[in-house]
C-alpha cells in the first residue's frame, strides 16, 4: 500500500502553513497600528468665539421660524441669556457653574451648610 501522505509532502505542507500564519500574523499587526499620524497632521479647527456662536444661532433661528426684526432682537436677549445653559458638552459643567450669574443669599447659604457636612 501506497502512503497518501509522504514524508516530503509533509514537510511542505507544515512550511506553507507555517508561512500561511506568520503572513496573517502580520497582516493582524499592521492592520491594528492604523493611520495614526493622519488626523493629528491636520492643523486644528478654531472655535468662533462666543458672542459669534450666539449671533449664527439666532440668525439660523430667525430663518428657520420666518422671525421680524423685534422679535429676533429679543431672540439674541434670550439667547445671549442661555448661552451658557446650551449648547456646551456635559464635560464643561464646572465652567458653567463658575459662570452662573450669582445665586441668591438664600440658596448660597445653604449650599455652604450642605458643602460643610
Amino acid at each position: 500500500m501506497v502512503p497518501l501522505l509522504t514524508l516530503k509532502t509533509k514537510t511542505i505542507m507544515k512550511k506553507t502553513i507555517i508561512i500561511t500564519m506568520a503572513a496573517l500574523m502580520l497582516g493582524i499587526v499592521a492592520n491594528a497600528q492604523g493611520h495614526r499620524g493622519s488626523w493629528q497632521d491636520r492643523p486644528q479647527r478654531e472655535r468662533p468665539d462666543e458672542a459669534t456662536m450666539i449671533q449664527e444661532r439666532t440668525d439660523r433661528m430667525a430663518e428657520k421660524y420666518g422671525l421680524d426684526e423685534a422679535q429676533k432682537a429679543k431672540l439674541l436677549e434670550l439667547n445671549k441669556t442661555y448661552s451658557l445653559r446650551i449648547g456646551r458638552p456635559e464635560g464643561r459643567q464646572h465652567e458653567r457653574m463658575r459662570q452662573r450669574p450669582a445665586l441668591d443669599e438664600k440658596k448660597k447659604l445653604e449650599f455652604e451648610d450642605r458643602m460643610k457636612e
